[in-house]
């Protein structure tokens, strides 16, 4: 989630910037808006929920360490 908000905010910085220069060059990618942004962050955060349960039977798999005498 951290890294979709980060990517999010330098496409919202260089598209300020590019408004800021006047317009010059092509126009870089249009950023989310913050509702959009907000709801992408909600459901990624629904679905690390929903496999948090997976990663202890996850870990019960790997079982214990083996130490070899």
């Amino acid at each position: 989630m951290a890294h979709l908000y980060l990517s999010e905010q330098k496409l919202r910085d260089k598209h300020e910037a590019w408004k800021l220069k006047g317009n010059g060059g092509s126009e870089p990618s249009q950023p989310m808006t913050l509702d959009q942004l907000q709801r992408a962050v909600a459901e990624a955060d629904r679905g690390v929920i929903a496999l948090m349960p997976d990663f202890d039977a996850l870990l019960d798999d790997l079982g214990e360490p083996t130490t070899e005498e």
